[in-house]
């Protein structure tokens, strides 16, 4: 299944990792990672500078590009006005604890029912350009996308889970069940 395509004023979380954060032509940072907030918007870019990537010692010491700081995006690309919009984590402190070892804890995900049950897990998400609210997502029948898994596209209807994960109110939960789950000749 094609993920469809994000407007201008919007961009899939996918597309953000790994993507060139660019001053005036010039390649500061690459994207590594999204800082998601408890309520479930992107609030910052976690970034590594270029060309080695070597990821920092502690949190404290990694590199944030604040959502709003940005001129643009697009996808394998982000704007800035200048190399100083990407500021060491210990300046941003409200935004410490939601930083992750991995590229990302919003992409693969679990996806709960408000019971605890996994329904599937998050392969991609469409992030509003102007204020990093999750606005769509993808999904998925298995922790990464592949040929033969199946995905769902929904709302923004996913709350931010304790765990790690998201849930899913009902009745979307048991719609995506239902779509996920369906027999190969009903999909």
């Amino acid at each position: 299944m094609t993920t469809p395509h994000a407007s201008p004023t919007s961009v899939w979380a996918r597309d953000l990792l790994g993507a060139s954060v660019i001053a005036t032509q010039a390649p500061v940072a690459q994207v590594t990672g999204l800082v998601v907030t408890p309520a479930g918007d992107v609030a910052a870019l976690q970034v590594e500078p270029r060309p080695d990537g070597t990821p920092p010692a502690d949190q404290a010491a990694a590199l944030l590009l604040p959502f709003d700081a940005a001129l643009g995006y697009a996808p394998g690309e982000v704007r800035v006005v200048s190399a100083d919009d990407v500021v060491p984590a210990f300046k941003l402190p409200t935004l410490l604890g939601h930083l992750t070892a991995r590229r990302s804890d919003l992409l693969g995900a679990p996806v709960l029912t408000p019971d605890g049950r996994c329904l599937g897990f998050l392969w991609d998400a469409l992030l509003d350009c102007a204020t990093g609210a999750l606005l769509q997502y993808r999904i998925g029948s298995a922790p990464q996308p592949s040929g033969s898994a199946r995905s769902v596209l929904t709302g923004g209807h996913l709350c931010r889970a304790a765990q790690g994960g998201f849930t899913l109110p009902e009745p979307y939960a048991a719609l995506v069940d239902d779509l996920i789950n369906a027999p190969p000749d009903l999909a």
